[in-house]
């Protein structure tokens, strides 16, 4: 009965997704969600479900890409100042913090210099931002969830002000420094598992206020959620950033200008429940010093042999 649950569970999602974005996306997502079963083909599947949301999404909102490519068609400048303020956000305040992102939180105060940070709550958002209608009222009927309200409000927060946003589970463990660019965000080695090919993160990234990337995907979201009611791909900010990449040279030219950066940005996160030696640590922070965690686990305060582990050591000194 279980297996037989399964399966109807799995066909009502494809019915779902074959209804609303076309069969080439419900097949291929599909497909994609049995990846490990696939061996060699993973790679093959994951690159086409990609390649079908790209397409779905472009070919769905081709006027609005269209009409907002001739609205800029000025040249983008990559050297610039990135305003001194960092944006975070926990829906239902500071006190509601679990210990960990409580932590984290601490750590970008201790870390950020002379930036100033600005917690965003439902308390206190429409101070800095003015969300349309269609999207908080679709937010306030659960159609739009915590997690995609964030992605708009980062977006429409940068646009609007500039800065840095960084998700509140990002720990920070050096001086968080203005740069004399116009854009940031964390970038690693090259790697075609996610469609953001490791090129940018939404959890982290910054820029100059009115910059063309935040422009366009603030906009962008606010013209999905006109249309429709429910989310293509949990991860629709990267397929967004990735059609900004491809749709705007100048956007394309501005996160390829953006050099490698916090190669070890999860290594922390996956040794939480481990041993927090300090040659281990100096190591993963040596050309690191943001890492993003996650407070959806539990993990222990010490090992079986009493050592203090990373999640400890973070509670520690942060709390």
């Amino acid at each position: 009965m279980k297996q037989l649950n399964k399966i109807i569970y799995l066909f009502d999602i494809l019915l779902h997704k074959s209804v609303y974005y076309g069969p080439s996306v419900a097949c291929w997502d599909f497909l994609n969600s049995q990846r490990r079963r696939l061996g060699l083909f993973a790679d093959f599947v994951n690159d086409k479900k990609h390649s079908a949301i790209v397409k779905w999404l472009t070919i769905k909102f081709q006027f609005f890409i269209s009409e907002f490519v001739k609205q800029y068609t000025e040249t983008i400048p990559l050297q610039c100042n990135i305003p001194e303020q960092i944006w975070i956000c926990w829906w239902d305040g500071i006190d509601t913090m679990p210990p960990l992102v409580r932590a984290c939180y601490n750590s970008v105060n201790e870390n950020a210099g002379k930036n100033n940070i600005h917690l965003i709550t439902k308390n206190n958002f429409h101070e800095f931002v003015s969300i349309p209608n269609h999207i908080l009222n679709k937010f306030n009927l659960n159609i739009i969830s915590r997690t995609h309200l964030s992605d708009i409000l980062r977006m429409a927060l940068l646009a609007e002000h500039g800065g840095l946003w960084l998700d509140a589970t990002v720990f920070v463990t050096g001086s968080i420094q203005s740069k004399n660019d116009c854009f940031f965000t964390i970038k690693r080695d090259y790697v075609g598992e996610y469609v953001s090919k490791r090129r940018w993160t939404g959890f982290c990234i910054g820029g100059t206020k009115n910059n063309i990337l935040f422009e366009f995907a603030k906009n962008f979201f606010y013209e999905y959620w006109k249309k429709y009611n429910d989310m293509i791909d949990y991860f629709l900010i990267d397929y967004v950033i990735d059609i900004a990449y491809r749709s705007i040279s100048g956007i394309k030219q501005m996160i390829d200008n953006v050099p490698l950066n916090n190669s070890n940005l999860y290594v922390m996160r996956d040794n939480l429940g481990n041993e927090a030696a300090s040659s281990f640590l100096d190591e993963i922070c040596e050309n690191t010093i943001f890492h993003k965690l996650t407070w959806k686990q539990n993990y222990p305060i010490r090992t079986p042999e009493e050592k203090l582990t990373f999640y400890g050591f973070i509670l520690g000194k942060h709390q």
